[in-house]
C-alpha cells in the first residue's frame, strides 16, 4: 500500500469516527425529547424508535463498511425526526392552539408510528446483509468440506 493509500483510509476512517460520534450525540438528543414527551402514544412510539435506533448504531458501528451506507439513515433521517420531535415539543409546551398547530401536531403523532416502521425496515436491512454473507459462508465452507470428502 503506497502512502497515499494509507492516508486515503486514514482519512475514511477519521470521517466515520466523526460520523458515528454525530450520530451518538443525535441519539442522546432524541433520548432526551423521549423523556420529555408527555403523550403516552408518541412517549411509547419514541421508546421503541430509540431501541431500533440502539441496535442500528451498534450494528454499523461494528461494521464499519455500512456507514456509507447508512449515510441518508444517519445525516438526514435522524436530524430530520429531532427537528420535527422538537417542533411537537414546542407547540405542546406553549400550548399553541390554532388550525395549523394542531394539524402539525396530528401529523407528527401519525408520522411517527410511520417512522417506528420505517427505522425497523433499516435495521432488518443491515441484517439481511449479514444474512447473505453468513448464506456464502455456509455453500463455501460445505463446498469445501465436499472437496475434502471427494478426495478420501
Amino acid at each position: 500500500m503506497t502512502i497515499f493509500g494509507k492516508r486515503n483510509k486514514n482519512e475514511a476512517l477519521h470521517a466515520n469516527i466523526i460520523r458515528l460520534q454525530e450520530l451518538q450525540r443525535n441519539l442522546r438528543k432524541l433520548r432526551e425529547i423521549y423523556g420529555e414527551v408527555r403523550n403516552y402514544k408518541i412517549a411509547n412510539n419514541l421508546k421503541k424508535i430509540c431501541i431500533i435506533n440502539d441496535k442500528i448504531f451498534k450494528e454499523i458501528s461494528l461494521n464499519q463498511n455500512k456507514i456509507s451506507g447508512s449515510a441518508t439513515y444517519i445525516d438526514y433521517y435522524i436530524p430530520t425526526l429531532i427537528k420535527i420531535l422538537e417542533q411537537y415539543s414546542n407547540i405542546k409546551e406553549n400550548k399553541l392552539k390554532d388550525t395549523l398547530n394542531e394539524s402539525t401536531v396530528a401529523n407528527i403523532e401519525k408520522a411517527v408510528d410511520d417512522i417506528e416502521v420505517a427505522f425497523n425496515k433499516i435495521l432488518n436491512g443491515l441484517y439481511k446483509g449479514d444474512n447473505n454473507d453468513v448464506y456464502v459462508e455456509i455453500k463455501v465452507l460445505l463446498s469445501e468440506l465436499k472437496n475434502i470428502e471427494d478426495k478420501t
